[in-house]
């Protein structure tokens, strides 16, 4: 995000590309183009959708959106100089990609060596979602998409969960695609005193918790808001 954000604000015209589950994640930036694809889909589908509308992309993984820039045309396609992802770029960067405090280093890098100012406290702000902060909520997400190598001890995480229940907070456990599953295995640990999202568990041994909390009020309120709204098809 803060790469992003970065590089809308030096005046580039700029885009972004990811599932369709992340669309209005990106769409909380102003001034950028978000095109999202289906999460299964073809690298040729994606390139489809890009072909002849851009003159230079920036890539930091060898996944499907490397290629469909490569499939796509794409005359500048820049990233880190290194691994498989060589082969689909016309000008790798010089960065290195070595141990880093944190992950945001990583994608800063490449835009720092695009000449572009970072250090700026405004990119680093958390998302817009519109999602009210609950007092004593607090989530928990073990699992890293990067795999195992990235993912805390689990033992440690059940030290962390423990403490925060016996201070009284509403203790929430998330997990990712690509994980190990401790996610799943530390909501079955804590049983009904943590909640998960999305569910972890095949069988709910909460007596449909989820379920009951979502109150028929807050449903017709949605309902309502979206059959309101001036994009929606009203009724002769």
């Amino acid at each position: 995000m803060a790469a992003v954000r970065a590089l809308v604000a030096s005046g580039l015209a700029t885009g972004v590309l990811c599932a369709e589950t992340q669309r209005d994640f990106w769409q909380t930036v102003d001034g950028l183009t978000v095109i999202d694809f289906p999460v299964k889909t073809k690298a040729k589908q994606v390139a489809a959708k890009l072909s002849g509308n851009w003159q230079a992309a920036l890539v930091w993984e060898n996944d499907l959106a490397a290629e469909a820039f490569k499939l796509a045309g794409i005359p500048r396609r820049l990233g880190p100089d290194g691994g498989k992802l060589k082969k689909l770029l016309t000008h790798p960067l010089g960065f290195v990609a070595g141990p880093l405090e944190h992950r945001v280093r990583y994608y800063l890098a490449a835009v720092e060596e695009l000449g572009i100012e970072t250090a700026q406290p405004a990119f680093f702000a958390p998302a817009a979602l519109g999602i009210e902060p609950v007092a004593g909520a607090v989530l928990l997400c073990p699992d890293s998409d990067y795999g195992p190598s990235h993912e805390w001890l689990l033992e440690r995480w059940l030290e962390i969960a423990t403490r925060l229940l016996e201070a009284s907070s509403r203790v929430t456990v998330a997990s990712v695609d690509g994980g190990s599953g401790m996610g799943k295995i530390l909501a079955q640990k804590f049983g009904d005193t943590v909640e998960c999202a999305p569910c972890l568990l095949p069988r709910c041994p909460l007596d449909r918790h989820c379920q009951n909390e979502l109150d028929l009020e807050r449903v017709w309120h949605a309902v309502n808001r979206v059959l309101s709204s001036p994009a929606f098809p009203q009724a002769p």
